[in-house]
């Protein structure tokens, strides 16, 4: 079951994205549910409270009680969580530094075309499956069995013979290693080989320069001067899809 939310005060558009949505449903092969909210406040207290999860949210960013920026900071930092695909939608097109905190997956321009909505449900389903994959190996010391959602790991570090694995939840695991190997395994799962010493999630990078990258908790990542133009090529290609 995928759940998606959809969160307008405009009534009669959030039953018109929802109709759209039910429309992609019914020729897909997903078992999708869609929810409706007419309030942000409403919204965010029923996840707070743990009474609905969503894997998908559609956000209209202007709304009177709690604005969707708002919303998508709390989902991220107070809920801390940064699996959920926020899409917010708009007419308007200025708020790329404000929507930037939160990490959309998307945006959508009101108004909305069936083909354009489609087109987002089914890249973040995409992603949703990508997330359902997890990354397997055995810590040096214990040897014990570790799996990590490859969502949920920021990137690879590499020193000497071990391999570091740091997590959005801020944990930290070793295991033994060679960084080629690793990605060798994760290489179709849209993780960037940026530096001899680093391998990192595309989905949780933030923002790039030609220099660097900064990660989602705010890391910031020197890209080898060997690789800045292919990893620029590769970084651009992920945004298209």
């Amino acid at each position: 079951m995928i759940r998606i939310g959809i969160c307008d005060d405009d009534e009669e558009l959030a039953l018109q994205l929802k109709a759209m949505i039910s429309e992609i449903n019914n020729t897909s092969n997903e078992n999708i549910s869609v929810s409706t909210f007419c309030s942000g406040k409403t919204m965010y207290e029923e996840l707070e409270d743990h009474k609905t999860v969503f894997d998908i949210i559609f956000m209209d960013i202007m709304m009177p009680d709690m604005d969707g920026i708002d919303v998508g900071n709390k989902i991220r930092e107070e809920l801390d969580d940064s699996i959920t695909q926020i899409v917010y939608i708009s007419s308007q097109t200025n708020y790329a530094m404000q929507l930037f905190q939160s990490r959309p997956f998307d945006f959508v321009v009101k108004p909305f075309s069936k083909e354009r909505v489609e087109e987002v449900v089914v890249k973040a389903l995409k992603a949703i499956a990508r997330g359902q994959k997890q990354y397997t190996f055995m810590t040096g010391r214990n040897r014990e069995l570790i799996k990590i959602p490859y969502t949920k790991i920021l990137y690879f570090q590499s020193h000497v013979r071990k391999i570091e694995v740091i997590t959005v939840d801020h944990q930290t695991y070793e295991f033994y290693g060679k960084l080629d190997e690793v990605y060798k395994e994760v290489q179709n799962e849209q993780f960037l080989y940026i530096h001899k010493s680093y391998l990192v999630n595309y989905s949780q990078v933030s923002s790039m320069t030609y220099e660097s990258v900064h990660m989602s908790d705010g890391t910031e990542l020197s890209i080898s001067p060997s690789k800045r133009k292919e990893i620029r090529s590769m970084y651009m290609q992920f945004e298209k899809q």
